[in-house]
């Protein structure tokens, strides 16, 4: 327990100090990959809708064909939808003031936090853990972002497009 505070302690620092560069090239990247992805959902929504425009009552399977685009359409629009939401609220972080001053405030020791201030900050910044108990060691993967909803998100569109 207290090795795993004492390692976030020496990353917490660490990674807040930096998080000012860091975060407008990662947001540089996040945007572009969100355009990219939007675009190549627009190029798939115009596909599906000129294959459901080509649809014929008379076509063999035509119902289940015309649910499978249907099907397909639906679904690529609400993820371009998801895109577009989440491109807005990378640009708004870029563009808010607070978001400076919050990192101001966890620059601060935190050895200065309150208890719930500190497991708030474990709980939303771990990703991992992997201990060994024959050897007592450990392997501590963080988030250490304060943005760990869209970092998620980002993730989840970089991991589909290698796959």
């Amino acid at each position: 327990h207290n090795k795993v505070i004492n390692d976030f302690i020496l990353r917490w620092g660490k990674s807040i100090k930096t998080q000012k560069q860091t975060f407008g090239k990662t947001a540089s990247n996040w945007k572009k990959l969100c355009k990219d992805t939007i675009q190549s959902l627009t190029a798939s929504i115009e596909v599906l809708r000129y294959k459901f425009g080509m649809l014929k009552k008379e076509d063999e399977y035509y119902e289940e064909l015309y649910q499978a685009v249907e099907n397909q359409l639906n679904y690529k629009e609400k993820q371009k939808l998801a895109y577009h939401s989440v491109l807005s609220r990378i640009e708004e972080l870029q563009n808010d003031q607070m978001s400076s001053e919050i990192t101001e405030r966890f620059a601060q020791n935190i050895d200065h936090y309150s208890n719930e201030e500190k497991r708030a900050i474990l709980l939303q910044s771990i990703k991992q853990i992997d201990f060994d108990f024959k050897r007592e060691h450990f392997f501590i993967e963080y988030q250490l972002s304060p943005y760990v909803d869209i970092e998620s998100i980002m993730n989840d569109i970089s991991k589909k497009k290698t796959s």
